[in-house]
């Protein structure tokens, strides 16, 4: 009875699916190795191929640091997903949704990749961006977080430190770097700002360099142009020590910078997003909440996105106020700086400060990366989150040279959660020492 009960929720419920390659990573693992940075202490995962054509080298996308051994790392398999077979008799799939399909331009394998067009729209790659229906199409904060990649955690330190990636702004105070922390602060009543300025430093060629479209899964690829980036996602935890004035942490995404200001103490100004033309011009207010403010001996986290063209600002996991949608920016400048924070009157000691970036889409491929592909009734184009190493509707193409976009009839379900992600280990016994797979607890998890 157990193995027919089993059976059935196989056959109309869920069931269990490998992942091979790193076409989604982050998000989701193939076959990978992970190495430890020697310099910063970043934990690097690097995806592996099973046709044996692999970099044996990592570079951590953290600070850099290149040849990253992997020869004695042990091979962790790929994640293993629950897969909900029955989600789309009730409703159809949503954009930025991952998916898991029999692929139409390999025999009918199963893929798993992320819904960008939906039946019926025209589908095109611009800037990296998608565009619909020839609009730009947005992200909400939560569905960012579901594919964003990491560019910078300030967790993890090289033994000199991270100086050289903050500069302090001159201002009325000081702002000072302090092992994994940063400190900011200004006297009461100072109408002037501090600043402290993150720049993406090169500790190997000391120098500033925009924030390009690199992957750490795809090992020491040095045969790949990359290019800028300038879809930025801050997170810090923020401890207001004392003072009364403000607080500011800024995005820009090479075109426009976004300043969300928080009032502090007694100040009544509440909270504002800002907006700023980074070639000149007048800051502009663009959103506002006067009840919003922070007191002293309190702490927050905040998280400020500018991505797609969409500023968005939330303290403690809830939006602050409504997103800002600036217009689509054909010419965006490369970033070399992409957040900073600033205080007024007031002193601050910010932690687990993170950057994260958006998928930047490639334009390898045929379809919809020079000219718009035109979906029909129950056809979907999906796209792999490892731009530059995903196999997905950029390249296939059917026996009339034209684009070959995921029909519904070849939908298999939704993934929804990770249930057997591997991590390697080791055991020490029988007079040797074997490495194995085990269970990577930490990983497992709901996917949205």
């Amino acid at each position: 009875m157990f193995i027919i009960a089993l059976l059935l929720f196989r056959a109309i419920g869920a069931e269990p699916y490998g992942v091979p390659t790193g076409s989604m990573a982050p998000a989701l693992l193939g076959n990978h190795a992970t190495v430890t940075c020697l310099r910063c202490g970043y934990e690097v995962r690097v995806g592996r191929r099973d046709d044996g054509s692999n970099d044996l080298h990592a570079e951590c996308p953290n600070c850099g640091f290149e040849d990253l051994p992997l020869d004695q790392t042990t091979v962790c398999r790929g994640d293993l997903l629950l897969v909900n077979k029955s989600v789309f008799t009730w409703r159809t799939p949503r954009r930025w949704e991952m998916v898991v399909f029999r692929c139409p331009a390999a025999d009918g394998k199963a893929f798993v990749k992320r819904v960008v067009g939906l039946p019926g729209e025209s589908v095109q790659i611009r800037g990296g961006d998608i565009y619909i229906d020839g609009a730009l199409v947005r992200k909400t904060l939560a569905e960012l977080k579901t594919l964003c990649i990491p560019v910078f955690d300030n967790n993890y330190q090289p033994d000199q430190g991270w100086g050289r990636r903050w500069v302090a702004e001159p201002g009325p105070g000081r702002a000072v770097v302090e092992g994994n922390k940063l400190r900011l602060q200004t006297e009461d009543g100072v109408d002037g700002w501090q600043w402290l300025t993150y720049q993406h430093w090169n500790l190997d060629e000391n120098k500033v360099q925009p924030v390009r479209d690199e992957y750490g899964y795809n090992g020491s690829d040095g045969n790949r142009r990359t290019v800028p980036v300038h879809d930025f996602l801050l997170e810090c935890d923020v401890e207001v020590e004392r003072g009364t004035g403000a607080v500011a942490f800024g995005v820009t995404d090479g075109a426009e910078r976004i300043t969300a200001e928080v009032a502090i103490g007694a100040n009544p100004e509440g909270a504002c997003l800002v907006g700023e033309q980074t070639n000149g011009g007048q800051p502009k207010p663009l959103r506002n909440a006067p009840e919003l403010h922070w007191i002293p001996g309190e702490k927050h986290h905040l998280e400020l996105a500018f991505v797609d063209r969409r500023a968005t600002l939330a303290f403690d996991g809830a939006i602050a106020m409504p997103p800002v949608d600036l217009p689509a920016a054909e010419e965006r400048a490369a970033v070399e700086r992409p957040v900073r924070l600033g205080v007024r009157g007031v002193e601050i000691v910010v932690s687990n400060v993170r950057i994260l970036r958006d998928v930047h889409y490639t334009d390898a491929g045929r379809h919809a990366v020079r000219s718009s592909v035109q979906l029909g009734d129950g056809e979907y184009f999906v796209l792999g989150d490892n731009s530059p190493n995903s196999d997905d509707n950029r390249f296939w193409t059917d026996a009339r040279d034209s684009p070959m976009p995921v029909p519904e009839s070849s939908l298999v379900g939704k993934p929804f959660l990770v249930h057997l992600p591997s991590r390697a280990a080791t055991w020490q016994g029988l007079g040797g020492r074997w490495a194995y797979n085990a269970i990577d607890w930490g990983r497992i998890r709901l996917l949205h």
